[in-house]
């Protein structure tokens, strides 16, 4: 789960429908209601803390790794309003119930407007697969336990049903690694443009490469197929 504009560009395929100043307003009553729920501020403190330590020392950082922010500052925001309406008086009880209503609707008629949006962009986006001839090559040509390199698994493994493996960083050293490691015969690439240094190095790969044979089976306009064999 991700927040929202201004946090990620306005895409609703890329936006979860959530408002944005959610995380904002969940952490500023972090200090406000720390003196009522005191574990809890620390658990807070300490999750930050290990986040943002976590994300110092990462070597790849995307937004969505903030998504626990979410559900965390979703609480927050529900002690604030629960805790204030305890506080208020007698008088003042049935002016903050109006004003929790109030809340909860200002953060839940964002997400449905957005969630709708979202399904409407669905139905126009366009072939997530850089290869889906290529892979559809594959599952025609691969037997059912062959193992896929690649370097999207996740769609891979959807579209041919067969196990795939993340592509390594490096070049044919670390290709033959993990490839020994899990039986891996199978290489699917292309020119990845979040990896372009692999990419470079696995489209100059030669007919044989730390011990294995590779043999080019399939090639398009812009994905490769290559059966590794040892």
């Amino acid at each position: 789960m991700l927040p929202g504009p201004p946090w990620l560009f306005p895409n609703p395929v890329f936006t979860l429908a959530t408002p944005a100043f959610l995380p904002a307003l969940g952490l500023a009553a972090v200090p406000l209601l720390a003196r009522w729920y005191g574990g809890p501020a620390a658990l807070t403190g300490l999750a930050l803390l290990g986040m943002t330590v976590l994300l110092g020392v990462l070597w790849h950082v995307e937004l969505r790794f903030l998504g626990f922010l979410i559900p965390l500052t979703s609480l927050w925001v529900a002690g604030l309003v629960v805790t204030g309406a305890r506080l208020a008086g007698a008088r003042r009880r049935v002016a903050a119930r109006v004003a929790a209503v109030a809340v909860a609707i200002a953060l839940v008629a964002p997400g449905v407007w957005a969630f709708v949006g979202m399904q409407r962009t669905f139905r126009t986006v366009p072939d997530l697969s850089p290869c889906r001839a290529a892979l559809e090559w594959l599952a025609a040509r691969s037997l059912p336990q062959d193992r896929v390199l690649t370097f999207d698994p996740w769609l891979a493994a959807w579209l041919t049903g067969r196990d795939a493996i993340m592509i390594p960083s490096g070049g044919g050293a670390e290709l033959a690694a993990v490839a020994r490691r899990y039986d891996a015969h199978w290489l699917l690439t292309w020119d990845m443009f979040s990896r372009p240094k692999t990419s470079a190095a696995l489209d100059r790969l030669g007919g044989r490469v730390d011990g294995i044979s590779v043999s080019r089976e399939y090639e398009d306009a812009r994905c490769r197929v290559r059966r590794l064999a040892w």
